[in-house]
């Protein structure tokens, strides 16, 4: 009786430690790119090709965000599982939390106001 409640123990110590890990990793790949200067944020691509790249409200978010506050998006593929969903989210959370840190709280809120009406002239022929 003893070995299998040390077996189950043991278990749910390990599957803990390994939903702790994918977090600390995640947050710790952030800190590296905080540390070296390189403020970036991950979207996930769509099941359609380009299609993030090619909707105008985000292709203008993207641009003020890079020319504003120096901050890169980065593609990546959609994941196929829970914990990869988990590290992409750590990672963002951390990110806005550093871009909020040193442009102030609710950055990427007003940059995405500001992409909307920004599409929204292009959308109708304004060019602005």
């Amino acid at each position: 009786m003893t070995s299998t409640w040390v077996r189950h123990l043991t278990l749910m110590i390990t599957m803990a430690a390994a939903l702790y890990s994918a977090g600390c990793s995640s947050k710790s790949e952030a800190e590296r790119d905080i540390a070296a200067g390189n403020l970036r944020l991950k979207k996930i691509e769509s099941e359609e090709p380009g299609v993030a790249k090619n909707d105008p409200e985000f292709v203008a978010f993207a641009a003020l965000l890079k020319e504003k506050c120096g901050v890169e998006v980065v593609y990546v593929l959609k994941p196929t599982t829970d914990d990869e969903k988990a590290e992409i989210e750590h990672y963002n959370n951390r990110m806005q939390q550093e871009i909020d840190k040193r442009f102030g709280a609710g950055t990427l809120v007003k940059l995405r106001g500001e992409a909307k009406l920004k599409a929204a002239g292009h959308a109708v022929g304004t060019g602005e």
